[in-house]
């Protein structure tokens, strides 16, 4: 579940988040609906949370 979480909204912990009572506004269950309608949406979700991932990791090593 981490991984979808940071797929989707860039926060790893974002269902660990809703299990401890946390909630969340209506555009983000919105963006989740998108993502989960729309194949091509899904597929550029999985693109952006890897270059996210692949800039975290080179601004590490810097």
């Amino acid at each position: 579940m981490a991984r979808l979480g940071r797929i989707v909204m860039n926060h790893g912990g974002f269902f660990k988040r809703l299990e401890g009572g946390g909630d969340c506004k209506t555009a983000v269950y919105e963006r989740f609906q998108s993502i989960f309608k729309d194949g091509a949406e899904w597929e550029s979700a999985k693109a952006e949370a890897r270059e996210r991932d692949s800039k975290t990791s080179a601004e590490a090593v810097t």
